[in-house]
C-alpha cells in the first residue's frame, strides 16, 4: 500500500511522505506536519487505541495543520450497518473495522471540526471530517 500511495502521489505532482508504522507511536517530531490524512483508519483499532491515535495525530500536527479523517460511521445507521456490525462480531477477521462516532471522537480528544459530511458507501453511512488542532493543544502536552 505504501509503495502504490508514494507512486501515485508522485506520479501526481507531489512529494508525499508514506511510511508504514503504529498510529499511536509515530516516529515523528512534534508538529511535524501542515496535513495529515487518515482513511478508514480509525475502525481498524480496538475503542481504546482511537483515542490514542488520535492524540498522537494531535503532537505530529502543527498547531496551523489540518487534519483530515475518512470512517464508517454509527451516525444514521440502519439494518445493512447492523448487518455489517453483526458479521464483523461473528468474523472480525474477514469484516475487520466496525462503524464508529467519528465527530465526536474528534471532538473528544481535542480537536476543532472545521467541516463535516455523512455519506453512503455501498450503502454504509460514513463520515469525513476536516479538523484542526482545538485552542487548547496543552491539553496533550
Amino acid at each position: 500500500m505504501c509503495r502504490t500511495t508514494r507512486q501515485r502521489l508522485t506520479n501526481g505532482g507531489h512529494e508525499p511522505l508514506v511510511v508504514q508504522g503504529d498510529a499511536a507511536s509515530l516516529p515523528f517530531p512534534d508538529d511535524r506536519f501542515d496535513a495529515v490524512f487518515a482513511s478508514f483508519v480509525l475502525e481498524l483499532l480496538d475503542t481504546p487505541e482511537i483515542g490514542s491515535a488520535l492524540r498522537e495525530w494531535y503532537r505530529v500536527l502543527d498547531p496551523n495543520g489540518r487534519l483530515c479523517v475518512v470512517s464508517l460511521s454509527r451516525r444514521r445507521a440502519g439494518p445493512l450497518t447492523w448487518l455489517y456490525e453483526a458479521i464483523h462480531d461473528r468474523w472480525p477477521t474477514y469484516v475487520d473495522c466496525r462503524p464508529i462516532y467519528l465527530r465526536e471522537t474528534l471532538l473528544e480528544t481535542g480537536f476543532a471540526v472545521r467541516d463535516h459530511r455523512t455519506t453512503d458507501i455501498c450503502g454504509l453511512p460514513v463520515e469525513v471530517a476536516l479538523c484542526e488542532p482545538g485552542s487548547s493543544r496543552e491539553r496533550f502536552g
